[in-house]
């Protein structure tokens, strides 16, 4: 008899990129394809290019916690309600809080090691200065930043957000630069909400807009005050781009550290540049636009894209009590969708979302 024949080891790297292509866009869970971008580089290659267009990433994540010690996140899908624990070598010994268009800022503990931005579903990391000087241990997870367009972009611009104080940097930069400001008057708040509004940083700072010209002359970055009278000033404060115009949306809640809290207000504004000043509306556009609110990264959304879940001329925010609200402009009426367990997390849960792709 004659001897058989050694069977062909084959390498899953070796798979048709179409076929691979078909599989990828059939998975349902975003852990599973976090899981194939670490197989090899190949596959990692093109979820990089895919993952926009997978429908299983089209739905809003909220960043419940992250572990150090078992090197994971916990995000909850808004749409679905259904809890993933998503294992990330990189979270060893750091903290980590959302960023812009699904990226994870990583910071960790050791303040002479770099910070750096993860997407966690596709595994591309990108490296950023160390620890700010200035920042302190203690206030060190609350940094945040915003982004001008993808990090793997050479020309991205990183603007990061600590406490009083903003500094820039491009990924790869060995230090990060200091904004200086032209407000002369006396305030002592943190800066409040960012936004990149048509590739360009906007900020909230002592109830007025101020408009964050990095690329100025001398490599010097320059907060600019903005010739336009500012609103009653509201801790929930948020900047968001809608239809192409920037936004401001104020939220008033009355004893929002107490459990019987009352959501008092909602109030909604669009800047009008030529006329320097804000508007106040009482709808955000369109029969089909909901939008989702956080510091430093709120977004607008199409409902129909996610059928029983948004409804349209709706607000969805997170509170300080780890709830999920939504409030109708149409109505003036709000309602908790979620209570999150103060056991997953001791700052309210942040939206993680992924923009889809222009088909």
């Amino acid at each position: 008899m004659a001897a058989a024949e050694p069977m062909l080891v084959r390498s899953w790297s070796d798979l048709p990129m179409r076929l691979l292509s078909k599989i990828f866009q059939k998975l349902t869970d975003c852990v599973n394809i976090s899981h194939c971008a670490a197989v090899c580089l190949s596959w990692q290659s093109l979820l990089r290019t895919l993952y926009r267009q997978l429908v299983c990433l089209q739905s809003p994540f909220l960043l419940l916690s992250s572990s150090s010690h078992y090197s994971s996140c916990t995000l909850f899908n808004a749409q679905t309600n259904k809890l993933h624990q998503m294992f990330l070598p990189q979270l060893k010994e750091s903290w980590c809080s959302s960023s812009h268009d699904g990226w994870l800022l990583i910071i960790p503990f050791r303040r002479e090691k770099n910070l750096c931005l993860l997407n966690p579903f596709t595994r591309n990391r990108v490296e950023l200065p160390p620890h700010l000087v200035e920042s302190s241990p203690g206030k060190a997870k609350d940094l945040r930043v915003v982004t001008s367009t993808s990090p793997l972009d050479p020309e991205c611009v990183v603007l990061a957000i600590d406490e009083q104080k903003l500094y820039s940097c491009r990924p790869g930069d060995k230090s990060w630069t200091k904004v200086v400001t032209n407000y002369k008057g006396v305030c002592n708040h943190s800066w409040g909400d960012t936004v990149c509004y048509k590739g360009e940083f906007y900020a909230e700072y002592g109830c007025r807009i101020f408009h964050i010209k990095v690329n100025g002359s001398g490599g010097v970055v320059e907060a600019v005050d903005l010739p336009v009278p500012y609103v009653v000033y509201d801790f929930n404060s948020y900047l968001v781009e809608l239809k192409g115009e920037l936004v401001l949306v104020q939220i008033t809640i009355e004893n929002r550290f107490r459990k019987d809290y009352s959501l008092s207000s909602v109030r909604v504004y669009r800047l009008d540049w030529h006329r320097k000043q804000w508007i106040k509306v009482k709808n955000i556009g369109s029969n089909n636009t909901a939008l989702l609110l956080r510091k430093h990264d709120s977004t607008s959304l199409c409902v129909t894209d996610f059928t029983g879940f948004l409804k349209a001329n709706c607000i969805y925010f997170i509170t300080i009590h780890q709830e999920m609200v939504v409030y109708d402009l149409a109505t003036g009426r709000h309602e908790i969708l979620h209570q999150f367990s103060s056991t997953w997390t001791f700052t309210p849960p942040n939206w993680l979302r992924v923009e889809s792709a222009e088909m």
